[in-house]
Parts: structure tokens; C-alpha cells; sequence
């Protein structure tokens, strides 16, 4: 299956990957990045692949941190719908953050501001997979196979 650049930033706004964007939007390279960007929106290179936000305050691009790749997004994405692909891509995402938070605590301690906003990712993507796991419940059925007579049975003419 060919990478859908619209269901792929689908999957990352659900996902809020990267944070603080509402909108995603590709274009064919660096130097085709707009001169004057959409608020809260990063754009992607086709030809490297890599997430840009624009900086206000510094007035330059900044090349985005994923907490999960487009390859593995789109592998997900080839056998699951988007929403089975969000909730598994939350696992993956949140593996990561523990390992990011571990490294940090180790490095820096637990009162570092780094470990702090991690802890409060780590907060967020695990109430984002309980949102998913309550909808996939509402929705999921048990289909048991069986079938079953709907219709009261007739005996000699009369209904039992």
C-alpha cells in the first residue's frame, strides 16, 4: 500500500505527534517551506521526510522530535483502520516515553523540568489509551456464531 499523507497525519494529530500541532501539512522540500506558516501547523518535506514548526521567537524552522515513525505508522496503518492503528501506536509510544523519563531521572533527577514534562506526556498518553480502550469496548461485540430461533415455535397450529 502507498503512504496516504492524509490518513498518515490522521493518525498523528489522534495521537498528538507531535504536541502542540492541530494541523499537518507536506511540502516538496526545505526551501518550499511557506513564508508565512499556519499557526499551530508543521509541514513535512517529501523529500527527507522530516516534520518543520516555525519558531516565532527565534523566526527560523525547527525540525520536529516524533515520538513515532512514519514507517511504522504506515505498517500499522496497511492492516488495521485508523483507530486500531492510534491505539496500538499509543503502546509504542508510550514504551518510549518510559525509557526517555528513565534515562533523564538517571541523568538529571526527578526534579528536572525534562523529567517533569515527560511524566506529564506519559500522563496524557496513558488517559488517551483509556479513551481508546473505553471506545474499542463500546464497540466491540461478542459474536459467538451461533444461531438462534427469533420466532415463537408453532405445535399443532398453536404458538407455545
Amino acid at each position: 500500500m502507498a503512504e496516504d499523507f492524509d490518513t498518515l497525519s490522521s493518525v498523528r494529530i489522534k495521537l498528538s505527534d507531535p504536541s502542540g500541532v492541530i494541523a499537518l501539512a507536506e511540502v516538496d522540500s526545505y526551501s518550499d517551506l511557506p513564508t508565512s506558516p499556519a499557526s499551530q501547523t508543521a509541514y513535512r518535506t517529501s523529500d527527507t521526510g522530516i516534520y518543520y514548526k516555525y519558531d516565532t521567537d527565534l523566526a527560523d524552522w525547527e525540525s520536529i522530535d516524533l515520538l513515532i515513525a512514519d514507517a511504522v505508522l504506515n505498517a500499522m496503518l496497511e492492516s488495521n483502520s485508523i483507530n486500531t492503528t492510534v491505539r496500538r501506536a499509543i503502546n509504542i509510544v508510550l514504551a518510549g516515553l518510559y525509557s526517555r523519563r528513565q534515562i533523564v531521572k538517571e541523568g538529571t533527577g526527578a526534579e528536572s523540568t525534562e523529567y517533569q514534562s515527560l511524566s506529564t506526556l506519559i500522563t496524557l498518553y496513558n488517559s488517551l489509551k483509556a479513551a481508546y480502550k473505553e471506545e474499542s469496548a463500546e464497540t466491540a461485540t461478542a459474536n459467538t456464531g451461533r444461531i438462534v430461533q427469533m420466532t415463537r415455535p408453532s405445535v399443532g397450529g398453536f404458538y407455545e
